[in-house]
């Protein structure tokens, strides 16, 4: 019951629509996005335990890889392609909430639908635990906004209707840095997906880009419903020092891949 009155609460508050870039901002960003993506071929890190999280996120940005490298023939998603993470005490977990955030990312630029309904099948096959360990403390259990993200992308995939493609939570503010970063994710991944998004969602994701006035991931999700795409596309351009969740043991690479990420998204506003 308290989860319906949720949804209902969630669904009932104020939206807001995008708003249309300029065509001159998008020509400059185009030059800066085109040079950038020749610096980075292929995935970000093979080794690294976040490197799903990344991979999705640079397929997003436009960077040609095999995004299959990370899931097996049963559906199952893995941090990193060798599928060991977990095995090898690399990770307490084989998946994350994190990594399959980034993941429906690269799935949704490149229209992967086959892909999506394997994970989807595993997932409801096993009651949305989808990966190691599979009970007690840290089980990875798809979490309900994450569900209901992956329902709506399979929706707007043309694989039809999923039960919990209506589950839309109020979003928990964050101080980790982590959090508000796949909070933004997600919350940007929802408005690809219809027409109008939550205000409380982007009064959120605004809150955290003043908290912070260099990141221009959370600035440029703030500006296509809030206005200032010109200040956020300047900010890309000028390229502070990345965010602090872009970290790991390919560092210079991930942060190709956030940039690049960015700056698609928003050229892909102008289309």
């Amino acid at each position: 019951m308290r989860l319906l009155f949720l949804i209902a609460f969630c669904i009932a508050c104020g939206s807001k629509e995008k708003l249309a870039p300029q065509a001159d901002d998008l020509e400059i960003l185009r030059s800066y996005y085109e040079d950038n993506l020749a610096k980075l071929k292929g995935i970000p890190s093979k080794t690294d335990c976040d490197g799903l999280l990344w991979a999705g996120l640079a397929k997003a940005g436009g960077v040609e890889l095999d995004l299959d490298a990370f899931q097996s023939d049963s559906g199952e998603l893995h941090r990193r392609p060798s599928k060991d993470c977990y095995e090898t005490g690399d990770s307490r977990s084989s998946v994350s909430n994190d990594m399959i955030v980034g993941w429906a990312w690269g799935v949704y630029y490149s229209k992967d639908a086959k892909a999506l309904e394997k994970f989807l099948q595993f997932a409801e096959d096993n009651k949305m635990i989808v990966g190691k360990p599979k009970n007690g403390v840290g089980e990875v259990l798809v979490k309900p906004n994450v569900q209901g993200l992956l329902g709506r992308l399979s929706y707007h995939l043309k694989l039809g209707s999923r039960p919990y493609g209506g589950i839309r939570l109020p979003y928990q503010e964050s101080n980790k840095d982590y959090v508000k970063h796949i909070q933004t994710l997600m919350i940007a991944l929802d408005g690809e997906l219809s027409d109008k998004m939550p205000e409380l969602d982007i009064k959120l994701v605004c809150k955290y880009a003043k908290e912070d006035k260099d990141d221009y991931l959370m600035a440029a999700v703030c500006s296509v419903y809030n206005g200032g795409i010109t200040d956020a596309i300047n900010l890309l351009i000028e390229e502070p020092e990345p965010p602090s969740y872009v970290r790991g043991d390919q560092k210079e690479r991930y942060r190709l891949a956030h940039w690049l990420f960015t700056a698609n998204y928003l050229l892909n506003q102008g289309d």
